[in-house]
């Protein structure tokens, strides 16, 4: 396998874990945080985050998203409250 074909694998591995992530923030949002001011906030950012994984994929930026990304889980974490063990993960 050449370098940047497994540099490109991992970028996919790397962008589908944030997918994922993303995924079972959004669940999570919408199941279990009830309506609200923090709810319309983290739902904003949940959808900014979303545009922002898109565009990231098409456009081949990588450490950006990741910023992006780790600010949003920080922000669910904290806002939330959530103990240690149920926190979303940082990527």
């Amino acid at each position: 396998m050449n370098l940047n074909l497994g540099c490109k694998m991992r970028k996919k591995d790397s962008m589908q874990a944030l997918h994922d992530e993303w995924k079972e923030m959004a669940t999570h949002l919408s199941k279990k945080v009830p309506e609200g001011y923090i709810h319309d906030k983290l739902y904003d950012q949940l959808s900014w985050l979303k545009k922002q994984l898109d565009q990231s994929e098409s456009l081949q930026e990588g450490e950006l998203i990741f910023s992006y990304f780790n600010e949003v889980v920080e922000s669910f974490n904290q806002e939330l409250k959530l103990d240690i063990s149920s926190q979303f993960k940082k990527q």
